[in-house]
């Protein structure tokens, strides 16, 4: 019996040890239980799967700089997911107890030519309120099928101050598309709510002032979703009602605006100089389909 407590010693020790020199030298660990408790080993190349701890990985350690991509195949084979800071998802998640396999591609990721002075990146999340599995999307996302609902859907964004995505509703940059710089958490039945499937990424270098630009809204008086219109917007899907329609426009000193009941600056228009909410029962609420930009100049009307 003393031999045996004296081996486990030894044994838990080595890993112990070996967690520890790890985190030292800045190595990827992987561990049989949650809060990278329990054994553990580092990983000094991609694991191709077998042994102890197949189907066994409950928490992972990712030093800063890393990209790991777990599978739930032997080989790197069917679904993955992608990881770029520890793991810890808890019992319950799709991937508790699935990895069979580990790629680390070219071991340490140089940084971004220009990485943000704040130093995070947009992160998509797999819950609504930025819960659930997470992923940082530092450059563009075309898509992949751990992020079309085997296992994960886009439900949140943080979208930290000075980057703008382009959301699209198929992978490759396909499909309809929408335009966000700013946090957003869709509710259940909102039209984008787990619709997005590849995402551009792109820095916002020299940010507009909130008055630089004329500026749509979702609600009456400038208020919930907004984007602004830099040139002509000859509509789209997501602001005919699915899931906003315009009902307020901001329009700064010197622009000047004519807005379309149709796409395509088509059918019947009104000129605009100033903001503008239209009421209830006026003809133009919720109609706003597309809209010509101006400025320094008013427009001719054109009908």
């Amino acid at each position: 019996m003393k031999q045996l407590k004296l081996y486990l010693l030894v044994f838990f020790g080595l890993f112990l040890f070996a967690d520890f020199v790890a985190a030292q030298s800045g190595q990827i660990v992987i561990y049989n239980d949650v809060n990278f408790q329990g054994a553990n080993t580092a990983l000094t190349q991609s694991w191709k799967g077998g042994g102890g701890f197949d189907r066994n990985i409950k928490s992972i350690r990712v030093p800063r700089g890393y990209i790991v991509t777990i599978y739930e195949g032997k080989n790197y084979k069917g679904v993955e997911s992608r990881l770029t800071e520890d793991w810890n998802p808890g019992a319950g998640a799709y991937w508790f107890g699935r990895i069979r396999s580990i790629r680390i591609d070219g071991a340490q990721i140089q940084p971004p030519v220009q990485p943000p002075s704040s130093g995070s990146f947009p992160i998509i999340f797999a819950q609504p309120n930025f819960q659930g599995a997470a992923e940082a999307v530092e450059r563009d996302f075309p898509g992949r099928r751990d992020w079309e609902g085997s296992p994960h859907r886009i439900r949140s964004i943080r979208v930290p101050e000075g980057w703008k995505l382009t959301l699209y509703e198929q992978s490759n940059f396909r499909g309809t598309e929408t335009v966000i710089t700013s946090d957003i958490s869709w509710e259940p039945g909102a039209y984008w709510n787990g619709r997005a499937r590849s995402i551009r990424v792109s820095r916002i270098t020299t940010p507009p002032s909130p008055s630089s630009f004329p500026v749509i809204y979702a609600q009456a008086n400038q208020q919930g979703a907004a984007e602004a219109i830099e040139q002509d917007f000859a509509g789209r899907r997501d602001w005919e009602g699915s899931p906003h329609q315009i009902r307020s426009i901001r329009v700064p000193q010197g622009w000047f605006l004519v807005v379309y009941d149709k796409k395509n600056f088509r059918g019947k228009s009104y000129n605009v100089n100033s903001d503008w909410t239209p009421q209830p029962g006026d003809y133009w609420y919720g109609r706003i389909k597309s809209i010509k930009v101006y400025k320094g100049n008013p427009p001719i009307q054109p009908r």
